[in-house]
């Protein structure tokens, strides 16, 4: 592990959080001297995403006797930095739950433990840009447990009155060119005030990234030693950005703007909104409407955001081995996908997409999470590689900030393409 990270953080935040939060330390409970104890750092957004956690737990222990999973739930806006803390002072935990865009900080201070030997036999099986995710070079250094994409919500009661159907296969996703048209529908037969709303927030600013990735621009070169936004289809992505916040959406639907995404559409406000497959079972709840979800816009190609989360083993984990096994049972088929269905998530394998059965009480729900699994395989593997580099933290405000820019202040798309990649080259070339 580097001796920067280890010593900046010791020296400015250990005094501060570290006392008493290692359950590992000196007096861990522990049922006796052969058992051996996983102390696992997560979090949990949601009572269905604890069920699976806690029904996960209880099957491991009972597969594995002599191996206790001590679970250790906390804010996930914490857990990134105490599990750093507590790795730079070598008091590591046994597993970390890790979102993918900060999986780069710890692998950039090789501070992960490679665990490729437990994908001997079913790599094959994984969606390929998870695994991209959780790897560097060669090696694999954690399990890409599920996921998360964006697709596009409508208001199914405004569509009927205008006589649309939206598309419903994915090689029929219409073009930015064709929502735009139908926003302005929505907008002129006054159903709503907005086409459509965008769920993002400051830290978030990377869900934009799709959109440039559908027009076959990256903010990356290949090798990723240089940026690339700064080319006639990057700023040609960058005025569709404009065009699309200007014309169809919100004035305080920026990343920075105060207006709830969510709450434009439940309350008709939007008649559509770009936004995840968790706001299904809300939907369910909150919405007076009838609606359903298609597929993101496309351009010249299909894409769209990685969401989700890792487990790792962090490289002076105390009991590595063990650790391993619990990765192992992660990423079983029938443990992924029984996960996914209890915690509405996309699992991380791709071999139980068929077989995965939603609980949820309409329908229609499960017919729009199909539409987020077949989306979720259009995840460029190259942004994969871009949202998971060390320095993607200080890439994503530079994407703030510019993309703040370019919509409030109404930038030229040009000057922000500049200022992108002048920027964005400033931190990687630093």
């Amino acid at each position: 592990m580097s001796k920067m990270w280890s010593a900046k953080i010791l020296n400015v935040l250990l005094p501060a959080v570290l006392i008493g939060c290692s359950p590992n330390g000196e007096g861990a409970d522990q049922e006796s001297e052969d058992e051996v104890v996983l102390d696992f750092m997560y979090w949990s957004s949601s009572d269905s995403e604890e069920r699976a956690f806690q029904e996960q737990f209880q099957q491991f222990e009972e597969e594995n006797p002599g191996i206790k999973i001590d679970a250790h739930p906390m804010p996930g806006d914490d857990i990134h930095m105490q599990a750093k803390i507590r790795i730079a002072a070598d008091d590591a935990p046994d597993l970390i739950r890790i979102q993918y865009q900060q999986l780069g900080e710890y692998l950039g201070e090789d501070a992960l433990l490679d665990v490729s030997d437990i994908y001997e036999d079913n790599i094959e099986q994984f969606n390929p840009s998870l695994l991209e995710a959780v790897s560097q070079g060669d090696a694999i250094y954690g399990m890409p447990h599920h996921t998360d994409t964006l697709a596009l919500f409508y208001n199914k009661t405004y569509m009927d009155e205008l006589g649309i159907e939206p598309p419903n296969q994915i090689d029929e996703a219409w073009t930015w060119e064709e929502l735009f048209d139908v926003s302005q529908q929505l907008q002129e037969h006054d159903l709503a005030n907005y086409g459509l709303a965008y769920s993002w927030d400051e830290g978030s600013a990377y869900r934009i990234l799709p959109l440039f990735y559908q027009n076959s621009v990256s903010i990356f070169s290949n090798d990723l030693s240089e940026a690339t936004v700064n080319t006639e289809d990057g700023v040609d992505t960058l005025r569709q950005i404009q065009e699309m916040y200007q014309n169809h959406m919100s004035v305080g639907n920026s990343a920075r703007g105060g207006d709830d995404p969510n709450l434009l559409f439940t309350s008709g406000t939007a008649g559509m909104l770009i936004d995840g497959n968790w706001m299904i079972p809300e939907y369910e709840e909150s919405t007076e409407f009838e609606w359903e979800v298609t597929f993101m816009p496309q351009g010249e190609q299909s894409a769209s955001d990685m969401g989700g989360n890792a487990v790792a083993i962090p490289e002076n984990a105390p009991q590595p081995e063990e650790g391993k096994k619990f990765l192992e049972f992660l990423g079983e088929a029938d443990n992924n996908m029984a996960f996914a269905e209890e915690g509405i998530f996309i699992p991380g394998r791709t071999d139980v997409d068929d077989e995965i059965d939603y609980d949820f009480d309409d329908p229609d729900s499960i017919e729009a999470m199909e539409v987020f699994l077949e989306q979720a395989e259009t995840v460029p593997e190259h942004m994969a590689q871009t949202m998971t580099i060390p320095e993607f933290n200080e890439i994503n405000q530079v994407i703030a900030d510019q993309m703040e820019n370019l919509l409030v202040y109404e930038e030229t798309p040009e000057d922000v393409a500049n200022s992108l990649e002048e920027e964005i080259d400033s931190i990687i070339k630093d």
